[in-house]
């Protein structure tokens, strides 16, 4: 059954589907694998199941959602596969299928793909980069640099038609400095993102990069976090 929520009228405009928690990952800066485990997913007939049932009950768009949405992997189907079968099930009822956040470097060409080939799976990404600088991105300890993070959001840029692209970026991480502050601003300046969100480096007790050096002061974090946010509007 579909509760009554934020829609017109008592309907959902929005519901979301969750298929994966947890996280395999091990950024520099993160509790999540600690607090929630390894990467679990559902199986792909149970999502695709419910996701038709809510779009049978009038629910309009289906918005997959996980933990590491990226690490979605069951039975032999990554998330890519996922949510071309949710698009195909829930077209006949006439509802769109819209993705969380995603981690890029990960599934971005047969993502790329299955928007392409399902005409109500929404053109919209969005992708926590968290900075445009190598040296910051090795000492977050996330799986790509700078040239590899460009290549992928040259990906979606030129092959998406229309797409909607939102971005994370974190402000003040350890290794931050003028110069690596200003490739973060000319990656966000040189893609256009549409919707960014924006948040200054708060250390979490137990993270490699709560003892790391090199991390701006709060302030410094602060006003380059007010900096993105006036790109963004």
């Amino acid at each position: 059954p579909v509760p009554p929520g934020g829609g017109r009228r008592g309907v959902l405009l929005k519901s979301m589907l969750k298929v994966q928690d947890g996280c395999d990952f091990r950024c520099s800066y993160c509790v999540v694998p600690s607090a929630r485990g390894r990467s679990v997913s559902r199986p792909l007939g149970d999502a695709v199941a419910e996701a038709v049932a809510r779009a049978a009950a009038g629910v309009p768009e289906i918005v997959i959602v996980g933990c590491n949405l990226a690490c979605y992997a069951h039975g032999g189907a990554r998330l890519p596969a996922l949510a071309a079968a949710v698009a195909k099930a829930v077209a006949p009822f006439g509802a769109t299928v819209s993705l969380g956040s995603v981690e890029p470097a990960i599934c971005d060409d047969a993502l790329v793909a299955a928007m392409l080939a399902h005409p109500n799976f929404r053109r919209f990404i969005h992708l926590p980069v968290q900075s445009g600088d190598s040296r910051v991105l090795a000492l977050a300890r996330r799986h790509y640099d700078e040239p590899r993070i460009r290549e992928i959001l040259a990906l979606y840029r030129r092959s998406i038609p229309g797409l909607v692209l939102g971005g994370d970026f974190i402000t003040g991480l350890p290794g931050e400095d003028e110069a690596a502050f200003e490739n973060t601003r000319r990656l966000i300046a040189d893609f256009a993102f549409d919707r960014l969100h924006v948040f200054p480096f708060s250390p979490r007790p137990g993270t490699e990069a709560a003892s790391l050096p090199g991390a701006p002061t709060r302030a410094v974090a602060r006003e380059r976090a007010a900096i993105l946010r006036k790109m963004a509007r």
